[in-house]
C-alpha cells in the first residue's frame, strides 16, 4: 500500500506516480467504475489543440483550382480526423526541471510545492477550487494497462514547454508542387511527426507539469470520450482544505471498500503538508497518549543528561522513529495536542502555529 513517504519522495528521474485532479463526483465515478475518461482535442483548454489547424497551402508551377480545392478539402478531412480520432488524458507529475533556470524562478525546491499533488493552480481549476480530489496513479501500471487494448495506438510523454512553435507551423504547411500535387492529404495531420507537437505547450502552462497519454483509433465515436480501464493503477486519493466534510464518511467508506489509501492535504502558510492518518485504525486519542509517552521519555533522558531546558518543535517530533510508527502519518494535530499534555515539566515558552509543524514548546527540566 502506498504511504505518505512514497509520494513525498522526489521523483525527478523516475516519475513513479502521476496525479489527476477532478471534481469529487467525478472521482467517485472513476474509483467505482475503475475507468477514467480521455477526451478529444476540441475539449482541451489550449488553443493549439481545441482550434482546428490552418489549411496552409502554397504552390508553385501549374496547379489548377480544382486540384487546389481537392487538396484543401482533404486537409479539412484530416483536421476532423485529428480531433475525432485522438483522445487525451492528462496528469501532473513532480517537477523535472531542476536545472532549468527559468523554472527555478517559478518554483522553490525547498518545500512540497515541487510535487505533482501540490499544484495550487490545478487544485483551483481542475480540483474544483480545492473542493475536489487528486487521484494518485502508478505511472508504470497505467502504461501497461494502456497497452492491453491492441486496437488503440498509445503514446505517452512528459509535456515539453516552449513558446517557439515555428517548427510546428512549418510541419503543418503544405507546399504543392508537381511531385505531390496528386498525393492524398486526408491523413496529413495524423502522422507521427505532427503528433509530437501534442506533447508541447507554451510556457504559460509550465506550472501544470503535465504528463500526457494519447489514445489514437479510427474506432472512436465522434465526440464520445474513451473510457480507459486503468486496472490496478490507482494507488491513492487526496482531498484538500475546502473538501466538504459532509462527504468525508462516504469517501472513507469508498477508500476502504476499494482498498485505496486516503490522504489529506493541508496548506500551512502556503506550504502544502500531506497526512495519511485516515488510513490508520488507531484512534486519535490513543495516538496522542502514545506520543505523550514518547515526549516524556525524551524529556526525562535530557534531565538525566543534566540539561536545564529542552525545546521541542512539532516538525522534529514527527521525525522520531517511534512517533512515525505510532502515527505512520506524521499527524501534526495529534503531536501538538500531545505537546500540551506534558504536565510534569513546566512550559516556559510557546511559539509557532498550533496544530502545525511550526508549533514549538520550550520545557524546563531542572527541579528546583
Amino acid at each position: 500500500m502506498i504511504s505518505k513517504s512514497d509520494i513525498e519522495h522526489s521523483q525527478h528521474e523516475n516519475l513513479d506516480y502521476v496525479f489527476h485532479y477532478t471534481r469529487y463526483d467525478n472521482a467517485l465515478n472513476i474509483i467505482t467504475t475503475n475507468t477514467i475518461w480521455a477526451y478529444q482535442l476540441s475539449d482541451m483548454n489550449d488553443p493549439v489543440e481545441f482550434r482546428p489547424l490552418e489549411n496552409t497551402l502554397s504552390f508553385a508551377g501549374d496547379v489548377d483550382f480544382e486540384q487546389l480545392k481537392k487538396r484543401h478539402n482533404e486537409l479539412t478531412v484530416s483536421n476532423n480526423r485529428r480531433n475525432n480520432k485522438i483522445r487525451v488524458l492528462s496528469f501532473s507529475v513532480d517537477d523535472t526541471h531542476i536545472e532549468d533556470e527559468i523554472f527555478k524562478k517559478c518554483v522553490s525546491f525547498d518545500n512540497n510545492l515541487n510535487h505533482g499533488w501540490a499544484r495550487t493552480g490545478m487544485w483551483a481549476h481542475y480540483g474544483d477550487k480545492h473542493k475536489g480530489i487528486c487521484l494518485i496513479f502508478n505511472r508504470n501500471k497505467l502504461i501497461e494497462a494502456a497497452k492491453t487494448n491492441h486496437d488503440i495506438k498509445f503514446e505517452h510523454q512528459k509535456i515539453e514547454y516552449s513558446n517557439n512553435f515555428h517548427d510546428f507551423e512549418e510541419a503543418c504547411s503544405v507546399d504543392l508542387n508537381d511531385i505531390n500535387i496528386d498525393k492524398d492529404f486526408t491523413s496529413f495531420y495524423m502522422t507521427k511527426d505532427k503528433q509530437k507537437y501534442l506533447f508541447q505547450k507554451c510556457m504559460d502552462f509550465i506550472s501544470e507539469q503535465e504528463y500526457r497519454f494519447l489514445f489514437i483509433s479510427d474506432t472512436f465515436t465522434d465526440k464520445e470520450p474513451y473510457k480507459f480501464n486503468f486496472e490496478d493503477a490507482l494507488e491513492g486519493v487526496i482531498f484538500s482544505d475546502r473538501f466538504d466534510g459532509n462527504n468525508l464518511d462516504e469517501l472513507k467508506d469508498i477508500s476502504k471498500k476499494f482498498k485505496v489509501p486516503l490522504f489529506r492535504l493541508q496548506w500551512e502558510y502556503g506550504t502544502p503538508e500531506i497526512y495519511d492518518f485516515y488510513n490508520n485504525d488507531t484512534d486519535n486519542l490513543t495516538q496522542k497518549m502514545k506520543i505523550v509517552n514518547e515526549i516524556y521519555k525524551y524529556l526525562h533522558t535530557k534531565r538525566i543528561e543534566g540539561k536545564k531546558y529542552a525545546e521541542l518543535k512539532c516538525s522534529d517530533i514527527r521525525k522520531w522513529p517511534a512517533v512515525d510508527k505510532i502515527c505512520s502519518n506524521h499527524n501534526s494535530r495529534n503531536i501538538c495536542h500531545a505537546m500540551n499534555e506534558i504536565h510534569d515539566f513546566e512550559t516556559i515558552e510557546v511559539s509557532g502555529n498550533y496544530e502545525s509543524t511550526t508549533y514549538t514548546v520550550k520545557y524546563k527540566l531542572d527541579q528546583e
